[in-house]
């Protein structure tokens, strides 16, 4: 067997490529390529954004009537699919609350408005006008998008591990069985939670020695 010192050069001499075809992802734009046709994502987000501007009015003006229809019309515009890399929901980061916190939290539309009614006059403060100055575009959405698509990296390891060590005979052990484990030759298993009984086992099975 290879020490761990080894293993390090050997590492060390055949490094991995800075773009790695195993993690690549086939991240196809969110937006259109034409500014004046709009999909339903950029819809919502001119919507949102049209509706804060709006609400800044309602609140100045004192008109309860028009700001609680402003806010039903931004909550209907965050239930579109991709609005989390808007501007809007970005920002909510900052306030330490997430889009999916949003989602699953906020089950009522009054539990919706009150949210909304915190975070609409925060978000005006401290980026609205600002974003207004150096104009909006609808490229943050893309960028925003590009920006979180190592999450989808789960198993993007477990399969470059598989194909490496199928060139050399090696095959992937499914059970949990660390007796059957022990006896075979050629075998390997994943580092991360799909293979954890196997591993949770053979250390208790260690500890139990001493």
């Amino acid at each position: 067997m290879i020490d761990n010192i080894k293993l390090f050069e050997i590492s060390i001499k055949n490094k991995e490529a800075y773009v790695d075809k195993y993690y690549v992802k086939n991240n196809k734009p969110i937006i259109t390529d034409d500014s004046k046709k709009l999909n339903k994502l950029m819809k919502a987000n001119t919507e949102i954004l049209d509706n804060i501007s709006a609400y800044k009015i309602a609140v100045e003006a004192k008109n309860i009537e028009m700001q609680d229809t402003i806010l039903k019309n931004i909550i209907s515009a965050l239930e579109t699919t991709g609005i989390n890399f808007s501007e809007f929901t970005s920002y909510w980061a900052v306030k330490d609350i997430s889009y999916s916190v949003y989602k699953n939290t906020l089950k009522t539309e009054s539990l919706k408005m009150e949210f909304l009614k915190n975070m609409i006059p925060e978000f005006i403060k401290d980026r609205h006008l600002l974003y207004k100055i150096h104009g909006y575009s609808f490229s943050t959405l893309q960028v925003v998008n590009d920006s979180k698509a190592h999450k989808g990296n789960g198993s993007a390891g477990n399969k470059k591990i598989t194909e490496l060590f199928k060139k050399y005979g090696f095959s992937h052990f499914k059970s949990n069985d660390i007796l059957e484990f022990n006896k075979k030759d050629k075998i390997f298993i994943y580092p991360d939670k799909t293979d954890k009984n196997l591993i949770q086992k053979n250390i208790r099975r260690i500890h139990n020695r001493f």
